[in-house]
């Protein structure tokens, strides 16, 4: 595989309005298209709306179900595109690629190949806040810039690669969903072809992350044989439990069995358990096991 700069300019990204086909809420929408549009009378993106009425809930499910995802909004319209296109909206040209996975690598000045170098790797968690779980922007439900002051508490020639979770609104916790078997195969190519472009060795890869971006770390840490430093993993979307007006975006939730995800480990050496506290023992009903770093 090789690692390609998604290039994309200014000029590329305007024509993808005006061959965007605009729908209608009741039209009949061809779901064979790249990228569409839906027009609202009110002035709220599709996401947003789909909290307030059934309408707009059905034909947002309706999208995901076959592989749109929300993208911008502009004018009242909001724009989707199919998730294997999503490399060809955006405005901007630090983004590399693999497969059909975006991600960013940021290495320091005056870098210089060495067997000291580490490999960082930042897995998102999902938005915390309320305007960004509701944004009709790709990057802040997908892909924050989640621990964006890490430099300052990093030492020597750290690359920090991080990978964006497009599967779907929230992404999948980097993990292979029902519609998409390859997920988890192209995390870890990505994180191999980095490592082995930098000169880094496997033991000086840390995987990172919170909250969903924890559980994905840890994850992906026993897939690749890597060390990761977490906290507070979690695979619930926890953010809309206290906020009934959006509990209906829990159904475009990626349907995670981390029980079964993890028993696949359960007999590998060198693992440990780790509990939140948050958790009463009496109530546990599954381990999280975790790589201790050889």
């Amino acid at each position: 595989m090789e690692i390609v700069k998604s290039n994309q300019s200014n000029q590329l990204f305007n024509k993808i309005f005006k061959r965007t086909k605009i729908y209608r809420i009741d039209d009949k929408i061809d779901l064979t298209h790249d990228k569409i549009g839906v027009e609202l009378d009110e002035y709220h993106n599709l996401l947003k709306s789909a909290t307030l009425n059934q309408e707009s809930a059905d034909l947002l499910r309706k999208l995901n179900d076959n592989g749109y995802v929300l993208y911008w909004y502009k004018k009242r319209i909001s724009y989707f595109v199919k998730k294997d296109k999503v490399n060809t909206i955006w405005q901007r040209n630090d983004l590399l690629q693999l497969g059909d996975f975006l991600f960013t690598i940021n290495e320091p000045e005056h870098f210089c190949k060495s067997a000291d170098n580490n490999l960082i790797v930042i897995f998102s968690s999902y938005p915390s806040r309320r305007a960004d779980i509701l944004s009709s922007k790709i990057t802040r439900r997908v892909f924050p810039d989640f621990f964006s002051n890490i430099d300052n508490y990093i030492i020597g020639d750290s690359v920090v690669l991080r990978i964006m979770d497009s599967s779907g609104l929230y992404g999948s916790a980097y993990m292979d969903t029902e519609t998409n078997k390859e997920i988890e195969i192209n995390v870890q190519n990505i994180i191999s072809e980095v490592k082995e472009q930098y000169g880094i060795a496997s033991n000086k890869v840390i995987l990172t992350g919170s909250h969903k971006g924890a559980l994905a770390a840890l994850y992906h840490s026993y897939l690749g044989n890597y060390a990761s430093v977490v906290c507070d993993p979690q695979a619930k979307f926890e953010t809309l439990s206290e906020n009934s007006e959006l509990d209906t975006l829990v159904a475009y939730m990626p349907k995670i069995d981390v029980k079964k995800k993890f028993g696949v480990f359960e007999k590998q050496e060198n693992k440990y358990v780790l509990y939140t506290k948050s958790i009463k023992p009496k109530k546990q009903k599954f381990y999280i096991p975790m790589c201790r770093p050889n």
